[in-house]
Parts: C-alpha cells; structure tokens; sequence
C-alpha cells in the first residue's frame, strides 16, 4: 500500500477544520444560547467578538508552528554549516601540516657520503 495516497492536504485539513468550528461556532451563536435578559444586539456583538478571538488564536496558532519548523529547518542548516566548517578547518590543518612536510623534504636532504678507512 502506498503510505501517501490517501493524505489529505494541508489546505484540506485547515478547511475542514475551519468547518468544522464554524459549524460548531454556528450552534454556539444561536439566540437559544443567550443569557436571559441580554438583549440580542449584545449578545450578536458578543459572538462576533468571541469568532475574532478564535480566529486569531487558530492563527497564532498556525504561525507558532509555522514558526517551529522554520527554528527546526535553520537549526538543521546552523549544525550542517557548523559540520562543513570543521571539515574545512580539518582540511585547512592538513594541507598546512602537507606542505611543512614538502618544504621540509626539499631543504634538508640526506646525503650518504661513503669514506675509506684511514683517510
């Protein structure tokens, strides 16, 4: 079975939900629901007030994650830097450390000089 045919997308899933709290928002609304004594005007005044302040928290909501994955995604590219500028220091030793070695074979060379006894 293939684990990615029936995901529903990202957009599906938000509109669904927003659905889904409409609906439910809908039957909140309803003058059934009203305090006895509070004029309707006030209470429609109320429910629009309560709609913003849930829209706003779903949208603080979905910025706070957006904003994990973006912390997640910069974290991941900051330790991937850090890695890669090791490697370049590493490397950086390495070719130093080669050309000490080079500079030190071309200057000072063994040289076997073979002598006679007695002279």
């Amino acid at each position: 079975p293939n684990p990615f045919a029936e995901r529903p997308s990202t957009a599906r899933q938000l509109a669904q939900q927003k659905a889904t709290l409409d609906n439910a928002m809908d039957e909140l609304d309803k003058m059934a629901n009203c305090p006895e004594g509070l004029d309707s005007f006030v209470w429609q005044r109320m429910c629009q007030y309560r709609r913003t302040k849930i829209e706003s928290e779903n949208m603080v909501k979905q910025k706070a994650l957006m904003l994990a994955e973006m912390q997640a995604f910069l974290q991941k590219r900051q330790d991937e830097d850090e890695g890669f500028r090791n490697d370049i220091e590493d490397l950086s030793q390495q070719l130093n450390k080669l050309k000490e070695d080079q500079l030190r074979f071309s200057l000072n060379l063994e040289v076997q000089l073979l002598l006679k006894q007695g002279q």
